[in-house]
């Protein structure tokens, strides 16, 4: 799981530890890209330097999130990219 978004100060969260250790989960906290960084990433994409296809391999709306850890809990899709307006 990847956090970002910029939480306000001195939010929190719980988590499972158990799972976490058994599970080998990895929690990451996400923290600030500069638009030098923006613009890279964005030309990688836009000239296709990447195979940006091949870093997510499903697409589901927000409404199926919860389906999508399901299938990512059982191994049937790496990385999702959950989009709001999907229909």
């Amino acid at each position: 799981m990847n956090l970002f978004g910029g939480c306000p100060r001195d939010s929190t969260i719980t988590v499972n530890t158990e799972q976490l250790h058994y599970s080998e989960l990895t929690l990451k906290g996400v923290f600030h890209s500069t638009p030098q960084y923006v613009r890279a990433a964005l030309s990688l994409l836009a000239n296709q330097t990447l195979p940006f296809e091949l870093l997510i391999n499903d697409q589901q709306p927000l409404q199926r999130l919860e389906q999508v850890f399901q299938d990512m809990k059982n191994r049937k899709t790496i990385k999702a990219a959950i989009t709001p307006n999907l229909t």
